[in-house]
């Protein structure tokens, strides 16, 4: 194993190679092991191998057996080794809740992970709900699977059950009123909890898919202009720059909600688990209201991902180098957690029906699927909440995004007149009652908060080039400078409130007497102070206050995101409570469902209903009229084929 000194050894060297991520698309390839540091020199990806053996340095994780960390030579950020391969499943596992994906499991075939709904030409109908691989033969399911439950096989019933509960499950009742409602009205003996997560979990799988088809209308190649047109149409005018995203910008919000679990025996301590949910959505400025895009419960289920068999499989893949590990995304009983770990609720266990994500993993899989599903928009602005490891994982994934220029008006970018396609801010809040070092203060005005941080940036630079010496030749002076923006950048994304790093952040007034800071995530080595145009509006106004809205939406229709009133029996049945990971992941789906296609829909409200304005339904269908025919919707061989032609895949 590599330590401290270099070379750094082959099979840590190894995880730092791109693996192929068919389901983005054939022949893509990602590394999620590089500089998370905007500022530094060797942010992104390097060219080749040699290039990261002269960019890091690995050595082992502290109190950990097997985990590996890897840190920045030029900047000192240190981040956790990653498995690209674990990564790759999880992100599979993201995708397929928020764009129809079914690929060829078989390894080694050239069609390996290639989503059939985006490359239908690599497969051929088997039947209605099926394709065949051309490579290797291999048939496969589309869509989610159908559970049907016995006693409800004539024709009607399943649909009406599916219906039933889902206005139960959208209104946010829980299970006990629900079983004892569904008694009452049918008189039905089936009408008992293990009846409703079966008929939940159809309801959970149907509406998902119905949603992530109509969703990919998002990612045709001519969608920013129809918008354009049906922003006219609507508004008798032109998109302006505040009408993202009909003028071509997706403006996103991103933030994580917990549901509360049970454990399944008093053994475990603690005796709940907190399962973070993803959420990030899409602002619509005009009209102002906004589209759910991602909610991913960070926990993996289901015959379709890969787990570990057993005890003895999940110890000898997490003893394996990095870079060959299959399970490094979950935790089970193979995760070296320690103890810290283990206080903080992040102990899993094989079986019971779930396995939980490393929320690293999870977030880069989050923000991978929400490139892929804005990647038609010109432009991409991005505000989090202020969480390490998630502004980490969307610099990692829109790393090249944030490099990129497009052409742009001169007063937002550089002296070339050009911006870059995404921007990214970092949002961290504090209450009155949680002041400590800003107490006592009044929130300056933005401008005098933008002159601040950019006398700070200044100063403070000069002050480190000072400490090193002077540049007597004049010919490093570009690098040592680089070298300490990128050092200071380092200590300003340890949080807002610490001293360390706190005078980088702008503030200024939040929601409801909060105090609020702003760290310019994608500001990068060569843009300086102070921002101006759209960026500087974009960072001014960027707040998590609109994904707050959207969260607080998914709380009332979701008893997940709730403590739970029903205490988990011991052993196998937690499978079948209504508190496993799957159902609580079932019920976030049904009101992410609800909340973005099944509004309320008045003459003069219409632009409350986000799905008909982005296009994703036509205004002449009624919002809540298509529920039933929804839950009949199956993906399958003809959507593959429509939906390849769309994205002009074929």
């Amino acid at each position: 194993m590599a330590g401290k000194s270099r070379p750094m050894a082959e099979e840590d060297l190894r995880a730092f190679d791109p693996v192929p991520f068919p389901a983005i698309g054939p022949g893509v390839t990602f590394n999620a092991n590089f500089c998370r540091n905007p500022m530094c020199p060797n942010f992104g990806p390097a060219p080749d191998r040699e290039s990261y053996a002269r960019r890091y340095t690995v050595e082992p994780a502290p109190g950990f057996l097997s985990d590996r960390r890897y840190r920045c030579d030029a900047c000192g950020m240190v981040s956790r080794l990653l498995s690209n391969r674990s990564l790759r499943a999880a992100h599979a596992w993201f995708k397929c809740q928020s764009i129809p994906y079914a690929a060829c499991p078989r390894p080694g075939c050239a069609n390996e992970g290639v989503n059939v709904f985006e490359h239908s030409g690599r497969y051929e109908a088997h039947a209605r709900d099926r394709a065949a691989c051309r490579e290797c033969g291999t048939t496969l399911s589309l869509g989610g699977p159908v559970r049907l439950h016995r006693g409800l096989d004539e024709p009607g019933a399943l649909e009406a059950r599916l219906a039933k509960i889902f206005w139960h499950a959208r209104k946010g009742r829980g299970l006990r009123e629900t079983v004892e409602e569904l008694e009452e009205e049918d008189e039905d003996p089936r009408g008992n909890a293990s009846h409703y997560e079966a008929v939940l979990r159809n309801v959970g799988v149907r509406v998902r898919d119905y949603q992530s088809y109509r969703n990919t209308a998002l990612m045709e190649p001519d969608h920013a202009e129809r918008l354009r047109q049906l922003f006219v149409r609507e508004n008798g005018r032109e998109p302006g720059p505040g009408d993202s995203p009909f003028n071509g910008i997706a403006t996103l919000r991103t933030d994580t909600v917990y549901a509360s679990l049970r454990r399944p025996r008093a053994a475990y301590r603690p005796r709940f688990q907190w399962l973070p949910v993803l959420v990030t959505a899409l602002r619509l400025h005009a009209p102002r209201t906004f589209l759910v895009l991602a909610a991913h419960p960070c926990a993996v289920f289901g015959n379709g991902n890969p787990v570990p068999g057993g005890p003895v499989e999940a110890m000898a893949d997490s003893g394996l180098p990095v870079a060959e590990r299959r399970f490094d995304h979950l935790f089970h009983f193979g995760t070296d957690h320690g103890d810290g770990a283990l206080r903080g609720n992040k102990y899993s266990y094989l079986g019971a029906g779930a396995l939980f994500m490393r929320e690293e993993y999870a977030e880069l899989a989050h923000f991978m699927v929400l490139k892929e599903q804005t990647g038609r928009f010109d432009r991409v602005t991005l505000s989090l909440d202020g969480k390490r490891t998630a502004y980490r994982g969307a610099a990692a994934v829109f790393a090249g995004d944030m490099r990129t220029r497009v052409a742009g008006k001169k007063e937002d970018g550089g002296e070339d007149g050009d911006i870059r396609r995404a921007e990214i801010a970092v949002v961290q809040g504090e209450t009155p009652e949680e002041r400590s070092r800003t107490a006592g203060t009044t929130v300056p005005d933005w401008p005098s908060e933008t002159k601040r941080v950019g006398e700070a940036w200044r100063g403070r630079i000069e002050e480190a080039l000072a400490e090193e010496g002077s540049d007597l030749l004049g010919d490093r002076d570009a690098e040592r400078r680089a070298r300490a923006r990128a050092a200071l950048f380092g200590k300003v994304m340890y949080g807002a409130w610490s001293e360390r790093g706190g005078w980088g952040w702008r503030e200024r007034s939040g929601w409801k007497a909060t105090r609020l800071a702003v760290l310019w995530l994608s500001q990068g080595p060569d843009r300086d102070w102070p921002p101006r145009g759209e960026i500087e509006a974009f960072l001014e106004l960027a707040s998590p206050q609109s994904v707050d809205s959207a969260i607080g939406a998914l709380r009332r229709r979701s008893r997940a995101l709730a403590r739970p009133g029903r205490r988990a029996e011991p052993g196998s049945s937690f499978y079948r409570s209504m508190v496993n990971a799957e159902n609580a992941s079932c019920q976030v789906w049904v009101s992410w469902f609800a909340m973005n296609f099944v509004r309320p829909r008045r003459s003069r409200a219409r632009g409350k209903h986000p799905a008909h304005w982005l296009g994703l339904l036509p205004w002449e269908e009624a919002s809540g009229r298509p529920v039933a025919r929804d839950l009949d919707f199956r993906l399958g061989w003809r959507e593959a084929r429509e939906m390849t032609r769309r994205l002009g895949n074929g």
